[in-house]
């Protein structure tokens, strides 16, 4: 999300289209799959609206590519604890600690009366720290994209390579596809098949139903 946003902002002399393309990706989303829970929706949503902001123009390109990374990673791990904590309430984190505190107390690691051993809080501070430096890391590389693409663009092998492999696989689209009762798949999938449904007949002891279910 992180690069497509930021390379939208850079080749896209209107900012606007950042919420466009957003708008797009949660419509094809819902489409391809309307089982996708509500919170994902939110978090495509919150990342586009985050980049229509910082990428109000192209000054400072890069350094705003990489708050977009840090700010959407970020939020993206918050977003996960708050809906965890919504869905199982602070008992799933108390019952880590109480976890912990087992554990601990059967090593016999770390046994102090007047302290306090929080696993959970180290679980959610590690998880954060993770997204910090994964939003950091993407944030580079989508900075560092178009000078990869424009020094790409300017290099005749590589626009050979790309020209070769688009031949390749139009050549490859024109092939005649041959049905599945020629393909070797398919013909050893029907005579397991065949081959299963002939047991059914020769030992009685199988399932009555067994050859309805193989059939189907």
């Amino acid at each position: 999300a992180v690069v497509f946003i930021s390379l939208i902002a850079y080749l896209s002399n209107n900012h606007r289209a950042i919420l466009k393309s957003t708008l797009i990706v949660i419509i094809v989303k819902a489409i391809v799959s309307p089982y996708t829970p509500v919170n994902a929706y939110f978090a495509v949503a919150l990342q586009g609206v985050i980049g229509f902001l910082l990428f109000f123009n192209n000054n400072n390109y890069k350094l705003k590519a990489i708050f977009l990374g840090l700010i959407t990673s970020i939020l993206s791990g918050f977003q996960k604890i708050i809906i965890l904590t919504i869905v199982f309430g602070n008992t799933l984190w108390d019952s880590i600690d109480l976890f912990a505190d087992y554990i601990i107390s059967l090593i016999g690691f770390m046994h102090f009366s007047d302290v306090s051993f929080s696993l959970s809080a180290v679980l959610i501070t590690s998880y954060i720290l993770l997204h910090f430096a994964g939003g950091i890391t993407f944030g580079i590389f989508a900075a560092k994209v178009p000078g990869w693409l424009v020094k790409k663009s300017n290099d005749e092998n590589y626009l050979n390579k790309i020209s070769l492999k688009k031949d390749y696989e139009l050549k490859s689209k024109k092939r005649v596809k041959r049905v599945w009762w020629k393909r070797k798949s398919g013909i050893a999938i029907f005579a397991f098949s065949f081959g299963m449904i002939i047991l059914t007949y020769l030992i009685p002891d199988l399932d009555e139903n067994l050859i309805l279910k193989i059939v189907i």
